[in-house]
């Protein structure tokens, strides 16, 4: 199956792009905020500037979105031009139709909307640009913001795993959440 590139994807406050070079410091001051890091599964003490470089060579080196591999998209605030965050999705295997997502944003960006709208028009993108059939994400029960924006986009919770993380050294419950295409256009078409 082959994929379309990835093109920028505007909304009225965002652009949703490739990475560039000078990316690498936005996106490690958010890394290496506890705050930002969190829920996250990285450690933001041992994330450095190499690293960085790194993933958004990598990132750069990919067209969009390829079967099996993360493929992260820059989001930048129009206004500002500033890098506030990243979302991902990776095609599951051999099933392009099925997607996998999740989303980082730095602690100023948050409580905006900011991840709503960036997320919105990935959604779109994935369900109707790249025709995937089902997407899902998880998170750490205990991260009610990150549940919240999932319901508020139309996820619906398919399961709840007690202590099926390790997480900062202890045992945390995870949450599965998915949405299908078909439930992703009548939420669309029910929006104003």
């Amino acid at each position: 199956m082959t994929l379309p590139p990835f093109t920028p994807i505007e909304t009225p406050r965002l652009i949703l792009r490739h990475f560039h070079d000078e990316d690498v410091l936005p996106m490690l001051g958010y890394r290496q905020d506890p705050a930002v890091a969190r829920y996250q599964g990285w450690n933001p003490t041992t994330e450095t500037e190499e690293d960085i470089k790194e993933r958004i060579q990598e990132m750069k080196e990919r067209a969009g979105a390829t079967q099996g591999a993360w493929f992260q998209v820059a989001v930048e605030e129009k206004v500002t031009g500033l890098l506030i965050g990243d979302i991902g999705l990776r095609l599951r295997g051999d099933e392009a139709r099925q997607a996998i997502t999740g989303y980082t944003f730095a602690s100023d960006a948050q409580g905006k909307g900011y991840a709503t709208e960036a997320m919105t028009a990935l959604l779109d993108y994935t369900f109707n640009t790249l025709g995937v059939h089902r997407v899902m994400a998880d998170a750490l029960a205990e991260n009610s913001r990150s549940v919240r924006l999932l319901e508020r986009l139309g996820f619906r919770r398919e399961g709840y795993f007690r202590q099926s993380e390790w997480f900062e050294g202890q045992w945390a419950d995870d949450v599965i959440y998915a949405i299908l295409k078909e439930e992703w256009d009548a939420r669309s078409k029910a929006q104003p």
